[in-house]
């Protein structure tokens, strides 16, 4: 799933807001950017997988919660309207969202968490 939703994550629409790093890549990351990266960036994890339909024994569709952060020195806003753009559009269903300030980087930080099952 995690690849799943980082091809999700790779959309210009979400490239555009945040931009590359030095290498050209997307500043998108399972779990945890690379030290050094400067903001914008997003990281993006699975917070739970669960099984909710199940056939003679075997789990058939599985729901997973996936956490999107991204991390900003200003404004996240049109990172935030991207991603819920993207993943709306994808078939993710949001769940909470919330912002926070993270003194140690000073950095802006704000979280989308997301379900999407396995059909």
């Amino acid at each position: 799933m995690e690849s799943k939703i980082r091809e999700d994550l790779l959309d210009n629409r979400i490239i555009n807001t945040i931009g590359r790093d030095k290498d050209g890549n997307p500043k998108i990351y399972l779990l945890n950017a690379p030290e050094g990266t400067l903001a914008p960036y997003i990281e993006y994890q699975i917070v739970t997988d669960e099984g909710i339909l199940f056939s003679e024994g075997e789990e058939q569709i599985t729901s997973h919660e996936i956490q999107v952060d991204i991390f900003s020195k200003g404004s996240y806003e049109n990172i935030r309207n991207a991603i819920k753009e993207v993943l709306k559009d994808k078939g993710y269903y949001r769940g909470i969202c919330g912002s926070m300030y993270e003194k140690d980087t000073k950095l802006f930080h704000y979280l989308l968490r997301y379900t999407k099952g396995d059909y």
